[in-house]
């Protein structure tokens, strides 16, 4: 079995959650980005598969995340439709405050995500350095085509 060939999973766990590069893409296991209580974070869905069900994993770090009126420290958005956009914004931020981004997605035997099996990962693709924009293509667990679009979306960090 090639390296190519192992799950993403494995590799994560050889390379202690660092990105690594298959077939020319760096592959990551989330997005890590500083936030203040100021910061705005607009996150639009670009395409979706709708089996196995995606969704969109959130976690405050040192801060808390408030979507649809609700402040929690972990979200995860079910994106079952299009057009699906949302913003989040951010409570209670000490300095050094981040929010991480991942994709997850639940199979219909599972009552809950599943963030870390078989090809889960992300390609982060910075469209803007000015303005913290971002193209994010996720590869969910259950697939192991590693094509990257099972969970397409456009971020943007003010």
């Amino acid at each position: 079995m090639s390296l190519d060939d192992r799950p993403f999973v494995d590799r994560f766990t050889e390379t202690n959650h660092e990105p690594f590069n298959y077939k020319g893409l760096t592959v990551q296991d989330s997005l890590r980005l500083s936030v203040n209580k100021e910061s705005r974070l607009f996150i639009k869905v670009l395409s979706v598969v709708r089996k196995p069900k995606q969704g969109l994993a959130i976690s405050g770090v040192r801060c808390k995340v408030h979507i649809a009126g609700q402040t929690v420290r972990d979200a995860v958005c079910w994106i079952d439709r299009l057009p699906y956009d949302f913003e989040v914004n951010f409570r209670a931020a000490k300095p050094d405050a981040e929010v991480v981004i991942w994709n997850t997605f639940k199979l219909s035997i599972t009552p809950h995500p599943l963030p870390d099996i078989g090809d889960n990962g992300m390609v982060v693709d910075r469209l803007s350095e000015q303005e913290n924009r971002f193209i994010v293509r996720c590869n969910s667990g259950a697939d192991t085509k590693k094509d990257f679009k099972s969970l397409v979306f456009e971020l943007k960090l003010n």
